[in-house]
């Protein structure tokens, strides 16, 4: 799965527990990305079949996605959830993605 399009929304989640059962995230992630989706707003939101591409092209495609969204959407009903690897690994490259598009802007005014 390669992201075609830029999106609107990029959707984080913790998407399993420790004992690999299915997050109240995720379930949550999954209904708000449904919403978008039937109202025309593209968002990104990781699926099983991007899960297994292999952790490089996974991040590949997740970079590319953080990239071109415009906003950031964190669901977590647990500060562990919130905290969790990836979650923040995604929180933290889209605002490094955010400074660059800002400062790439200020550059062309």
């Amino acid at each position: 799965m390669k992201p075609d399009f830029k999106y609107r929304t990029f959707i984080s989640h913790k998407k399993t527990d420790e004992d690999g059962s299915e997050t109240k995230d995720s379930l949550l992630a999954q209904q708000i990305h449904s919403m978008f989706t039937s109202r025309g707003v593209s968002s990104f939101l990781a699926t099983d079949s991007v899960a297994k591409l292999g952790e490089t092209e996974f991040m590949r495609v997740i970079d590319k996605a953080l990239e071109e969204a415009d906003v950031l959407i964190i669901v977590a009903t647990s500060e562990k959830n919130l905290n969790s690897r990836w979650v923040r690994y995604e929180w933290e490259s889209f605002g490094w993605y955010r400074r660059i598009r800002l400062r790439k802007q200020n550059i062309q005014l």
